[in-house]
């Protein structure tokens, strides 16, 4: 599985969330839309269980 530090998590993934799509990370995570909602705002940190799973959508995303 893949291994992701908490700097990574903060710099590096979860300001690239706001480019996937809420049911994206619902999907990823098993959480609610509502929790995905908060986290991808800013407003709620995930659960370090969850951080491979954001790090491999984050991931995802073509870089332009």
């Amino acid at each position: 599985p893949l291994t992701i530090t908490r700097e990574a998590l903060t710099t590096s993934v979860l300001p690239r969330l706001k480019d996937i799509s809420l049911r994206q990370l619902q999907e990823a995570t098993g959480l609610s839309v509502g929790a995905c909602s908060m986290i991808r705002a800013g407003n709620r940190a995930p659960h370090p269980r969850h951080w491979a799973a954001l790090a491999e959508l984050a991931s995802s995303l073509s870089v332009d």
